[in-house]
């Protein structure tokens, strides 16, 4: 097939290559710069032509496609692999029921939501604990606004908190209650700036997040980390959390 047989339509939310025969992709945008797949239908002898396109957009674009390691999703990592996208980053995804949590720490910490700090105030400390974070260069501004616009109508700027340890803020513990799944949550972000870190904060925020999702009527949680933040692969098995699988992002090569 001629690659020009195939039509492109592009719009704010959607990338879509489709022919007349009935094959799809489909990317859904995500965020800013991160896409996954929507409706994918494609005869294996097509990847080639559809693949060139799908290269040639996000090389120009420099966004994300992610995608899962699932036994469904082996054809769309297929058709990444070998035309052209290398994985950037990846992360792996746990899972823990919360009737199962119990907060068993002693709580020394006070929290401010963003209700009451205001953008700003929440935002100098966003960017510090963004800082060395292993997934490259993020601007935490849109970084931030990407992450409202996910939580969609459930977000709710008093469930948002600003973490102080003597009247210093030293992190950030997001817990959001996933607007399309009942009863399920996780976390936008939980971190803690980095001359904070290696102190055994994180475990126990993580464990605050969970309490304050379970009060909320989560019942069960789903969270990820990078691969290479061994730190919170570690808060995550301490806190019973299992490993579900993982998830790729891949961006084209130049």
């Amino acid at each position: 097939m001629n690659p020009c047989d195939i039509d492109e339509i592009i719009s704010g939310k959607t990338y879509l290559l489709k022919d007349i025969n009935g094959n799809i992709v489909e990317l859904v945008r995500l965020s800013t710069y991160t896409f996954e797949f929507g409706e994918f239908k494609l005869q294996s002898e097509l990847y080639p032509a559809f693949g060139k396109k799908l290269h040639n957009y996000f090389k120009i674009n420099s966004s994300i496609i992610q995608t899962d390691d699932r036994d469904y999703d082996r054809p769309k990592i297929k058709l990444l692999a070998e035309n052209g996208f290398e994985v950037y980053y990846s992360k792996i995804i746990y899972t823990k029921d919360l009737d199962e949590h119990e907060f068993l720490f002693e709580d020394n910490f006070e929290y401010r939501s963003l209700k009451e700090t205001g953008i700003e105030e929440f935002l100098q400390t966003y960017k510090l604990v963004l800082s060395e974070d292993p997934e490259g260069n993020v601007d935490p501004k849109t970084d931030f606004n990407d992450l409202v616009e996910y939580a969609g109508a459930g977000f709710d700027p008093g469930k948002w908190l600003l973490v102080m340890l003597n009247g210093k803020a030293i992190g950030v513990i997001m817990p959001q209650k996933y607007e399309s799944k009942e009863s399920i949550g996780g976390d936008m972000h939980i971190g803690i700036i980095p001359e904070e870190r290696n102190m055994g904060y994180g475990k126990i925020l993580f464990s605050k997040s969970l309490q304050l999702l379970k009060d909320d009527g989560i019942k069960k949680y789903i969270g990820s980390t990078n691969v290479n933040n061994i730190p919170m692969r570690k808060v995550f098995e301490f806190s019973g959390c299992k490993e579900w699988f993982k998830r790729f992002f891949y961006r084209a090569k130049t």
